[in-house]
């Protein structure tokens, strides 16, 4: 094979193996991206209510220091669209000052957002080890 076949093949294959990476990084986002998407700037969350699915019980706050700590430390969650839907170990529910209602399934490895659709967490599942360890106050 001649020198300059070569150099286009190996041309060829970085161009192809560069795009397919470039692809595949388009479809990550982060959990703060996609829940500024679902919720608009004008709304303020009110409530929040988390069934665990796992052992059927619930969570329910008003509270708006609570509120805050479960919708801003996970911000920088690194996630990637997904055509899957993930295992759900907890169905969570946002409601709004403007009546909407907002649906979020999260699993060890993955979410479902509403509208939005499935996510593969690519990074440390924050949001999930958040409900893990915070001491939520569950009630059957």
């Amino acid at each position: 094979m001649k020198k300059s076949s070569m150099i286009k093949l190996a041309l060829s294959v970085i161009l192809i193996v560069t795009g397919v990476f470039i692809y595949d990084k388009m479809k990550n986002t982060t959990y703060e991206d996609v829940m500024s998407e679902m919720i608009g700037e004008e709304e303020t969350i009110k409530k929040i209510k988390i069934d665990n699915m796992r052992a059927n019980s619930q969570f329910k706050t008003e509270d708006k220091e609570r509120i805050e700590k479960l919708m801003s430390e996970p911000l920088n969650m690194e996630m990637k669209k997904s055509n899957e839907i993930p295992k759900i170990d907890y169905m969570i529910v946002i409601h709004t000052d403007n009546k909407n209602v907002y649906d979020l399934g999260l699993g060890e490895n993955g979410a479902h957002l509403g509208y939005s659709g499935s996510y593969e967490i690519v990074s440390d599942n924050e949001l999930y080890q958040l409900i893990e360890s915070d001491e939520l106050g569950w009630e059957p």
